[in-house]
């Protein structure tokens, strides 16, 4: 069956089995039901607030292109982590690949193999420095997707675009929430929150937690290791939040978070270089078209060391912000966070299992600890929202510090860590924003940042590297009120993302230091309610013009030696794209959405290294410069079409729910050479319960079809062949799943 064939599949079943259900239900209780009973028909991304520019707005009033989702609308989509916010958010791709350990977040087509980011999350404007997929959204009253740079007002690591968790706040009623869940695959999960007063009026808490735990969807093939469990992950956190007003016109809020990872063995397989299929007369074979899975995957000697492969890490956040409100409307906003982790990847990158420890494993067996830990300060003030001229002015202060201690399969098992590296980043910024309403109709606001990153590594051999990187973001928008229905608004802004380190010692001098990337982004899109607000249409077209990118590049060192990949300034990639994010209130009780995107995202020019052009000349590739092609792992149509039925149950008091997803993604390119790729990957979600205002039951699936399309690829070396062709890692999709989930809340 080709990937078209089992997208319309996929895409007929979801259709049909929510509207079946519509007009079984509706014909059955409907008429008979309770007019007192509410029909509340909020979807996904029906958040009325956001402060995705630092001040409260309305959702359809602001001009950025946003997409927005309350807790409602989370629990609604049966949405558990940021790959599943991904799938509702036209222009933003997320796709795991070596477990929960790191972030390669795409915004428009801005991916990253090595390296930083293109873009970051933030809890409570708070930097999130490490791995965000664990971070659990049970405790979040919603979540803002921004798309395009947002340099100029969120600082370094939004060069692509920013994701804002907003937490729950404490209240003044006692109130509470307790969710349970049981899946296939082991999957358990435990949830509650207990929030109220400690002193009427004055203070309040709030304390939360959750136990997650998956077993694992694949088998090991390993021999000798049949049958244990790949894919297995476990999350213990807890939370507590402590809201206090001293005055009328001050309020503090002190916010702290204790999580602990502990994942098994990540869902992985080696397509080896046997299947390769073409450029078979090159020293680097490669394989063309859509990889598959291979069929011993995952292959994962997980016992070499006695801990077993994995990832575990532990993580505290704590957070304190404090607003105070001036009698002349303005606001003073101090935040300040700290976050320490500590983490261990053991990992068998090999993924064949291969069972020897000779030269051929040297390397690619290895277990690494990380100790990171981060500070950072912020303080703005802000004037009041209802005056025709408006403006934020802000200071910014972080400061990281990381160390890796690792060894690798040279090592005996009971060897110690040695000393690998660590890296220093301190980032000083000011900010602001000026709005202006020119008229009832049309407005305008000039953002601006200046920032100063100084960076500092350190290597095994002591060597020591520093640099400091200066840079100015601005960003200017234009927004026109047609009417209450319809704005129009145009965006210019400017990204940046600092430079870095290679800090491989076979590396010439000249290609230890990475500079800086810049984008320029030009957006123009409109905001409309139409028909009595029964259809929400938004719309928005960019170009991007990315210079000075930051991706890979292959070096093999003289006389010999084993070659490896390090980060380099490449050239210059142009993109652009359009997004649609409509939804339709078709009756009282069923709605539907469609969110789709187009991203073109084509490199002008790759400027290779001498090893790496001789490759691109091998390949055919005019003058060994690659161009024409697509920056890998950012697919280039992707889909969401949903459909949710809601009613209340005749003579009870009870509201019946049934929803369907259909999500499509095209394919992940693995390098820039657009060989190799994932292929289009459809899967379908369903979930139908009853709820009333104190319980909720509901089951559901996902990837109800059971689509095995790989999450994503990797170029990679296929080691037993002396590094003479190459092979992937192949990233394996979960698995299907039905699951049932209750709640309770008072």
């Amino acid at each position: 069956m080709t990937a078209r064939e089992t997208s319309k599949k996929a895409l007929y079943a979801s259709t049909a089995l929510t509207v079946l259900l519509s007009l079984q239900i509706n014909t059955t209780i409907a008429q008979e039901a309770d007019n007192e009973i509410a029909v509340d028909n909020r979807n996904t991304t029906d958040v009325v607030v956001v402060t995705a520019r630092k001040r409260e707005e309305l959702l359809q009033e602001t001009p950025l292109s946003i997409t927005a989702f309350s807790a409602e609308g989370l629990e609604r989509a049966n949405i558990k982590s940021i790959v599943d916010i991904a799938d509702f958010s036209p222009g933003f791709s997320f796709a795991s690949a070596f477990g929960r350990q790191g972030d390669r977040p795409v915004f428009r087509g801005m991916s990253s193999i090595q390296g930083g980011a293109n873009a970051s999350v933030f809890v409570d404007g708070v930097y999130v420095s490490g791995s965000s997929q664990s971070i659990l959204l049970d405790n979040l009253e919603r979540v803002e997707v921004i798309n395009g740079p947002q340099s100029a007002l969120y600082g370094r690591a939004t060069f692509g675009g920013a994701i804002n968790y907003v937490t729950r706040r404490p209240t003044n009623e006692l109130s509470g929430r307790f969710t349970g869940t049981a899946a296939e695959h082991e999957n358990y999960e435990l949830s509650g929150f207990l929030s109220g007063p400690l002193v009427e009026d004055k203070v309040f808490f709030e304390i939360g937690g959750k136990y997650y735990d998956f077993g694992g969807d694949y088998e090991n093939t390993f021999p000798g290791l049949e049958g244990g469990k790949i894919g297995a992950e476990q999350t213990t956190t807890v939370s507590g939040a402590l809201l206090f007003y001293p005055t009328e016109n001050f309020e503090i809020i002190g916010r702290v978070n204790y999580s602990e990872d502990d994942d098994g063995a990540y869902s992985i397989g080696l397509q080896d270089a046997s299947a390769n299929n073409c450029f078979l007369d090159v020293a680097r074979q490669y394989y063309c078209g859509d990889v598959s899975i291979p069929a011993d995957a995952p292959r994962q000697e997980t016992d070499y060391y006695s801990e077993g492969s994995g990832v575990s890490q532990e993580t505290i956040r704590t957070s304190l912000t404090m607003n105070y409100d001036f009698d002349n409307g303005h606001t003073l906003t101090s935040i300040t966070a700290y976050s320490d982790e500590n983490g261990r990847v053991i990992q068998d990158q090999t993924y064949a299992g291969e069972d020897n420890r000779g030269f051929f494993r040297m390397g690619f067996i290895s277990d690494d600890m990380s100790m990171r830990d981060d500070f950072s300060q912020e303080v703005r003030l802000t004037s009041p929202g209802e005056n025709p001229f408006r403006y934020i002015v802000g200071g910014y202060y972080y400061k990281e510090n990381v160390e890796v201690n690792s060894r690798g399969s040279g090592d005996a098992p009971d060897a110690d860590h040695v000393f690998n590296g660590s890296s220093k980043v301190s980032n000083y910024a000011v900010f602001g924003q000026a709005e202006y309403d020119i008229n009832d109709q049309l407005s305008i606001s000039a953002e601006m940042r200046y920032a100063e990153d100084k960076l500092e590594a350190i290597t095994s051999g002591m060597e020591n590297f520093k640099a400091t990187y200066k840079s100015w973001t601005p960003k200017i928008t234009i927004d026109y009120q047609i009417n209450d229905d319809f704005m129009i608004f145009g965006v210019i802004a400017k990204g940046n993302k600092p430079g870095d380190f290679n800090t491989n010692s076979a590396l010439p001098s000249g290609l230890q230091l990475v500079d800086e990337e810049n984008i320029w982004s030009y957006e123009a899109g409109f905001k409309s309610s139409l028909f009595d607000d029964r259809v929400v249409l938004n719309m928005s077209a960019y170009y991007l013009d990315w210079t000075n990118q930051q991706l890979t590049q292959n070096f093999i060192p003289e006389g010999g030696g084993s070659p490896f990949s390090y980060l380099d300034n490449v050239g210059k990639t142009e993109t652009w794209g359009m997004e649609v994010d409509t939804r339709i209130q078709l009756t009282d009780a069923l709605s539907v959405q469609a969110i789709y995107a187009y991203t073109h995202p084509e490199i002008q020019n790759f400027d290779l290294s001498a090893d790496s052009r001789q490759e691109a000349l091998n390949f055919g590739f005019a003058d060994g410069i690659v161009k024409g092609t697509f920056t890998p792992q950012s697919p280039q149509h992707t889909l969401t079409l949903s459909s949710e039925f809601r009613t209340p149950i005749a003579n009870m008091d009870l509201e019946f729910f049934a929803r369907g997803d259909f999500i499509y993604s095209s394919t992940r390119y693995a390098q820039v050479y657009n060989f190799a790729g994932t292929g289009g990957r459809s899967i379908a979600n369903f979930r139908v319960g009853v709820e009333n205002e104190q319980y909720s039951i509901a089951l559901w699936a996902k990837n109800a079809f059971d689509n095995e399309t790989p999450t994503s690829i990797l170029r990679y070396v296929d080691v037993p062949s002396f590094f003479s062709r190459r092979a992937f890692a192949v990233s394996l999709p979960r698995k299907q799943q039905f699951g049932l989930t209750g709640t309770f809340k008072f």
